[in-house]
This record gives structure tokens, sequence and C-alpha cells, in this order.
């Protein structure tokens, strides 16, 4: 058979181009067509049936390659969908990140506190939504951050920067959902409410600090505010003048009704420096005792400002007044001319 005609295989019928060695549907040898054309005409003329070759049934590729482009379609379709709902579709709840008791709530929360500006976010982030401001025109997150800031500066300057080392964290024994937290010398209420649905998947998040509420928030930052402006117009020594009056009244209008804490943060604040202290400012500390018995952290600061020979001597001798005292009318008068 001429190898540059095209074939007919005797055996499946296929037609087998030019040059092709073996008929690709039955695998039988170009070579052996004739001879095996032969035999099949022998065995006919004898009455003997065809000899047959065993069919070798080519590979299902175009099955194959339809069930991939299947399977990748399918797999493109729900990856899409599952980066939409991912990012479009409906947030879990923010309280399934909250812990699941409120001791561990009150301490994650004063962790970040004590962390710092790193921290404030993630304190913020606690705050369960019904104790912030649903009101547009309310910085919430910079409300609570400003009280951060100023519990965090009180501590630190107080208690020192490792104050969180050193608190200690109990159920309050009048309100389940309140927790105690003792920093050596004070003492803080931070309350707390359970926000799942599930009682059996508790998440408890933060309510506020009950010693500084957040409605103060303003009053801190007009504080600071003024404070700002004086130092860039006046000086320091306008800006320590100004930190006097502030201790001597208890800050603001606004904080002079205030809770102790803000008070006290007001009132040290302005004697830390040796240069903004004065009779009057250290005087006004007498207001803070419980049943005649100095307050602890206060009596700290007024002991500091005893043994540093920065301070002017009729301040000292005003702090010890105090730690000698309760003041009496003539004492407080004669402060009020200071």
């Amino acid at each position: 058979m001429p190898a540059t005609a095209a074939a007919t295989c005797p055996s499946c019928r296929a037609v087998v181009p030019p040059g092709v060695k073996k008929c690709r549907r039955c695998g039988l040898e170009v070579a052996k067509m004739a001879g095996y054309a032969a035999a099949m005409r022998a065995a006919q003329q004898r009455g003997i049936n065809a000899p047959t070759v065993e069919l070798r049934k080519p590979f299902p590729w175009h099955i194959v390659s339809r069930v991939v482009v299947i399977l990748v379609i399918v797999s493109l379709v729900g990856g899409v969908g599952y980066l939409g709902w991912k990012w479009f579709g409906p947030k879990p709840p923010r309280y399934e990140k909250f812990p699941p008791t409120a001791e561990a709530s009150a301490k994650e929360f004063l962790t970040h506190i004590s962390e710092g500006d790193a921290g404030y976010d993630k304190a913020y982030f606690l705050i369960a939504d019904s104790a912030r401001s649903p009101k547009a025109d309310v910085d919430d997150r910079g409300e609570y951050v400003q009280i951060f800031h100023n519990l965090n500066e009180y501590l630190t300057e107080e208690l020192g920067p490792d104050w969180i080392s050193r608190t200690q964290f109990a159920a309050d024994p009048q309100d389940p959902n309140a927790v105690i937290a003792t920093v050596d010398l004070e003492t803080l209420h931070i309350n707390t409410a359970q926000q799942s649905k599930d009682p059996q998947k508790p998440h408890f998040g933060i309510l506020g600090i009950a010693d500084i509420p957040v409605d103060y928030a303003r009053a801190f930052g007009q504080t600071s505010a003024v404070n700002d402006i004086i130092r860039s117009v006046g000086g320091s020594a306008a800006e320590h003048n100004l930190q006097a009056i502030e201790s001597a009244t208890g800050g603001p209008v606004e904080l002079r009704h205030a809770p102790v804490l803000v008070k006290k943060i007001m009132v040290l604040k302005g004697l830390r420096d040796p240069h903004s202290a004065n009779g009057y400012s250290v005087a006004a500390t007498d207001n803070f005792r419980t049943n005649g018995t100095l307050d602890p952290v206060v009596k700290a600061r007024l002991e500091k400002i005893v043994n540093d020979g920065r301070y002017d001597g009729n301040v000292q001798d005003w702090a010890k007044k105090v730690l000698n005292g309760p003041l009496d009318e003539t004492d407080r008068a004669g402060a009020r001319l200071e």
C-alpha cells in the first residue's frame, strides 16, 4: 500500500492519513494492513468469521476539559461570592470580641489605658454601644480618649508608670456587673454589662468608670486647650499661674461638682510642679478627707512636697499643716491670702 496515499484500515474502516504508521483508532500498523485484508478475504471464503482487532478507546479529554472548566467557573463564582459576603455582607456583632467575664473585661480595659496613646483605641473598642453617644456632633471617641489620658497621666504621676502591674481586680459585692480595681492607694469602680443574647456565651462590654465619667471629658479638654493658649501667648509662668488657680478651685466651673477623683486629678496636677504650687492650692487638698482622714494619694503627694527642696518653704509649710490637719477656719482664711 503506497505510503503517500491515504489508506483505509481493513479492521475498523477508519481513514489513515499519508505518512501515519498506525491506525489512530484501532492501532493496526499500516504495513500489516494488506496482509490483514488478505487474511480477512481468505477467511470469508472459507466461511470463517473475520478476525477482529480490539479497539482502543481514546481517552475522553473533551469530557475532562469540560469538567475542569466547570470546576474553575464554580470556584471563581464561589470565591467572588464569599469575598462579597465577607466584605459587604452582615457583620457579626462587635460584642462577640468582648471578654467573657466582667473582671476580664475590666482588666483588659485598664491594661489598654495603661499603654497610653497606643492603647486608647483598643480601650475605646471595649466600650459598649449603649455607653457611646449616638449624636453626630459629639466626638465620642475623642471624649473617651481624653478621659483615658487624664486617668493614665494621674495614675502614672502619682503611683508610677507600672501601676497596671500592681492593680488588683475583684467583683463588687454590691453589683455583679461592677468590678473594683485597686491600684495601690487608689480605687476605681468599673461598670460593665453582659452584651450577648445567649447567656451561655457571655461577652462583657464596658459602660464606664464611675469615678471619672466621660461627661467631664470636655472640661478636661477645655483646660488643656487653655493651657496651650496661655503657653503660646504668655509663656510658662502664665501657665503655671493658671494651674495654681485651677488647683485651688478644683478646676473650671464644670468640675466643681464633679466626682472626687475628677477633682483630685485637677488639684494634684497643679501640685506636681514646684513652680506652680502655692499655699492656696496646697490648702485645697484639705478638702479630700473622709471622716477626717486625708485621702492616701493626696497624703503621699503632700509628703513628697515636704521632702522636695525645689518647693518654696511656704508651700512646704502648708503641706505640713494639711498633713497635721484638718485645717481650721483661721488656716483656711490665711490660705486665701496666699
